[in-house]
């Protein structure tokens, strides 16, 4: 999650309540599939988004996420689409993340809370920030 979090960063997590839902920017505690490691990875899609893998990052209902200039066009990869209770999760260095781009789109139960601010160390005490390359805005037109 370079350069948002870094190695040795503590983090504090709010668990979602039961009517919560997590929101497309927010940074996520929670499980890899398979695997059941802990993650922090942020949210780039949720339920009913279409997205397209694309490297460095992906596009999301036809609109680039993903550090760097937009690519001149879309890859022709089939379209995955976020069910109902599903989250496209990435990570802020998305150049070195294992990601849903690798096991695909992640189910809500997998998802357990929203990291909002690093308490360790002090010197980095801060509330988490948006990626750099987030645009929240794209998803608001």
């Amino acid at each position: 999650m370079t350069p948002t979090l870094r190695a040795g960063d503590i983090v504090l997590a709010e668990p979602y309540g039961r009517a919560q839902l997590p929101r497309v920017g927010e940074v996520v505690s929670g499980r890899a599939p398979g695997s059941g490691l802990a993650v922090l990875k942020r949210i780039v899609a949720g339920p009913g988004d279409e997205v397209v893998r694309q490297a460095p990052g992906c596009w999301v209902n036809s609109k680039w996420v993903g550090p760097g200039p937009q690519p001149h066009s879309m890859t022709d990869a089939a379209p995955e689409s976020c069910g109902w209770a599903q989250y496209y999760l990435m990570g802020d260095n998305t150049l070195h993340s294992t990601d849903s781009r690798s096991y695909g789109p992640v189910e809500r139960a997998f998802i357990e809370g929203r990291v909002w601010l690093v308490v360790w160390p002090l010197k980095r005490l801060q509330r988490v920030a948006r990626a750099p390359w987030f645009d929240r805005d794209l998803f608001l037109s």
